[in-house]
């Protein structure tokens, strides 16, 4: 089956391929496990991979064993931020008709998936293996198992064509219809800014409630590496399980309504689940499932939110900057902002009060999507 757009000059083109689109959907989820996975990893290696690469006895290649280290992390970071854009886009642009938030959510779904799968890994080399073995080898095999996960999915990748929306501005192109660039509303620093201020509330929740609930559980609570992970897990899966589910729900109602839920939830509920840790681990699995919600009913209509708001033409560049402006200022900032309000005022329950003031700040970037001439983008074609 396949579904027809008009292309102006063009008559009509064929854009959807089912198989293609499938294809399509299992390369870009694959992608994005893979990258995640070994950030995961990476992080919960940190600790014993600092001092192999940091050494203060024996410098092994010295200076530039911490160079090297540097350089590639960043260089691996720059790829992440590509790969979020490409994916997003891939994805969304190859949906059916009427199905962009489910085949979109599948973006997170791969990035959320893969974190619990890296720190899965993680996990279990920490049980299986004697401290002494997990710095000596066992730490380099969480990093070998991405390279036959990574062979597959160059392999997929491969039989990957350019996504329908895509080839028809090409087409345009060659044909000397293609439209002058978009209006400058679609520019304005009060579109990037609203763009950007719904998508901030996703990134304070997973920063909060999965990337650094470990940390806080075995620091605050004093619980060991794999019950503080065990707790966190909840939270990832959950979260990962439902995001397709409220994508497909945002084909239905609208992406507004479901992120707009998603938003209100987290700022009313995000100091009573933190208080709810506080009770114990029955607390603490009830509060982590209810977290794992949140990312999912935030996460799964964003992908194709951001896909609408940019048009085909710099979708890709445009879907990569503002998400990585939202991880940069209000996920990698999290940690000294949490401090911050701690050293403050003295709570121990300051993370909730960082995510309750960026849920906020979602609520008003709502309000002025609310009241913008682009609320319903998920009704329009993507072709522009």
């Amino acid at each position: 089956m396949a579904s027809d757009v008009a292309a102006p000059g063009l008559g009509t083109v064929q854009v959807i391929d089912l198989k293609a689109s499938r294809r399509a959907l299992i390369a870009g989820s694959l992608g994005n496990i893979i990258e995640w996975y070994e950030f995961a990893i990476y992080g919960y290696m940190a600790p014993i991979i600092a001092p192999l690469f940091f050494p203060s006895d024996n410098p092994t290649i010295g200076i530039w064993a911490a160079i090297a280290l540097v350089i590639l992390r960043v260089a691996q970071g720059l790829s992440g931020g590509g790969e979020m854009g490409g994916a997003v886009s891939l994805m969304v642009e190859n949906a059916p008709e009427g199905k962009r938030g489910l085949y979109g959510s599948w973006s997170f779904f791969g990035t959320t998936f893969g974190f619990v799968i890296g720190g899965g890994v993680a996990t279990l080399l920490a049980v299986l293996l004697s401290p002494a073995d997990l710095a000596d080898w066992g730490w380099r095999i969480g990093f070998l198992l991405a390279a036959p996960m990574g062979i597959i999915a160059l392999f997929i990748r491969l039989k990957v064509d350019e996504t329908p929306h895509f080839k028809l501005i090409q087409a345009e192109r060659e044909a000397g219809t293609l439209k002058q660039a978009p209006s400058a509303i679609k520019y304005s620093l009060s579109y990037l800014l609203i763009t950007i201020g719904v998508l901030v509330v996703y990134n304070a929740v997973g920063n909060t409630f999965q990337v650094g609930m470990p940390s806080y559980l075995s620091t605050a609570y004093d619980m060991s590496f794999v019950e503080a992970y065990g707790l966190s897990l909840v939270t990832g899966l959950t979260g990962a399980l439902t995001m397709p589910l409220f994508g497909w729900i945002s084909d239905k109602v609208g992406r507004a309504p479901v992120l707009l839920v998603g938003t209100v939830a987290t700022l009313v509920l995000s100091y009573p689940l933190y208080a709810l840790i506080e009770t114990g681990f029955a607390g603490g699995l009830v509060s982590l499932f209810v977290a794992g919600l949140l990312i999912g009913v935030l996460g799964g209509p964003l992908p194709a939110f951001l896909s609408e708001r940019f048009p085909t033409r710099n979708r890709a560049t445009g879907v990569a900057v503002t998400y990585a402006i939202a991880v940069a200022v209000f996920g990698g900032s999290a940690p000294y902002i949490i401090t911050a309000i701690y050293q403050a005022t003295g709570n121990p329950l300051a993370a909730a009060f960082y995510t309750i003031g960026v849920a906020a700040l979602s609520v008003i970037a709502h309000i002025a999507w609310r009241f913008s001439r682009n609320r319903n983008e998920h009704l329009k074609p993507l072709v522009d």
